[in-house]
């Protein structure tokens, strides 16, 4: 007979693995926007046009799965949340993160995602209540060998004399990485608070939506800056939102999955530091960057074993009198 505990772990590497997938499709984005910006195609038009590309496919969706009903119903519940959140978790997420692709190589910016993690868990407090705004200690720990790594990786990087590019690289990747929880786990509420069943495609669209105003900010300062996309750029970004259309929908039912376990939800999150190695391998072979030193590949292997620490189940204590083991 299956315990409640060989549920949630199940659901937990069901979780996992729909994470590393998207990381695989994460990863693509990132190298396809560095070689944009190689190619000086303007940063602001990459972020813009990737999630105006997405948004007629999803419309098409939802409309072949007659959802437009359940759309306007949870649109009216907090049309400013979506607003707001959106324009969090869509536009100053992707924007700074692709701006820190036009000055960092991809598999920096990368490997130095993953203090998302860390991010996530200290917000839990400001976010949530009960249980579920406790910082849960190991997740903690865990977050703490990633973000070890990730400080042995800049250390390379500013050997190299990048120190000023580094710099706002990391200032970049922070505003990115502050605004990815903050509007996914908002966003995440407001559904929650409805009370109706809902899925990743929904999810995304409402965000989408929410952030058009952002959207079309971000439309006219590249217009500005650099006057129309080119072709080129526009071919590449239809590639990034394809990814895009994969990567974000399996990692928002990743997180649904388990919204309501902040260990575990760390864990999945804690999945996105697989994108550092899919990057690096990609960007080695289509952009022929240079490997990282050793303080660099130090710093990878404490990033992916604090990934993988975060996403194993830990059985720390059992009930008294042989009872069934708690997961952490």
């Amino acid at each position: 007979m299956k315990t409640g505990n060989d549920h949630e772990g199940k659901t937990l590497w069901q979780a996992v693995a729909m994470g590393l997938l998207a990381a695989v499709f994460f990863s693509v984005t990132f190298v396809l926007n560095r070689q944009m910006s190689q190619e000086a195609g303007h940063w602001a038009w990459s972020a813009a046009l990737r999630f105006l590309m997405m948004l007629p496919v999803l419309a098409l969706i939802i409309t072949l799965r007659g959802q437009w009903e359940r759309f306007l119903i949870l649109w009216r519940l907090s049309p400013w949340g979506w607003v707001v959140w959106g324009t969090t978790g869509c536009v100053v997420f992707y924007a700074a993160l692709t701006a820190a692709c036009a000055v960092s190589p991809a598999w920096v910016v990368a490997a130095t995602w993953p203090v998302a993690i860390v991010i996530g868990i200290l917000l839990g407090p400001l976010i949530y209540q009960g249980d579920r705004g406790k910082i849960p200690r190991l997740s903690l720990l865990f977050s703490l060998i990633i973000l070890l790594g990730i400080g042995l990786l800049q250390i390379g990087q500013f050997q190299h004399g990048l120190a000023g590019n580094v710099t706002l690289g990391l200032v970049l990747v922070l505003l990115s990485a502050t605004a990815h929880p903050v509007g996914n786990r908002k966003s995440m509420m407001i559904l929650e608070h409805s009370g109706l069943s809902t899925d990743a495609i929904l999810r995304l669209t409402l965000s989408i939506v929410g952030s058009l105003p952002g959207l079309l900010l971000l439309c006219l300062w590249g217009g500005l800056e650099a006057g129309a996309p080119a072709s080129g750029q526009l071919e590449t970004v239809a590639l990034v939102a394809a990814a895009g259309l994969i990567a974000t929908p399996l990692f928002y039912a990743a997180t649904d999955k388990v919204n309501h376990n902040p260990s575990a939800l760390a864990a999945v999150e804690a999945t996105q530091t697989a994108e550092l190695v899919f990057t690096l391998l990609l960007e080695a072979m289509l952009l022929g960057i240079s490997m990282p030193d050793h303080w660099g590949k130090l710093g990878l292997f404490l990033i992916m074993l604090g990934m993988i620490l975060h996403a194993k189940p830990k059985r720390v204590r059992r009930i008294k009198r042989g009872g069934v083991p708690k997961m952490c």
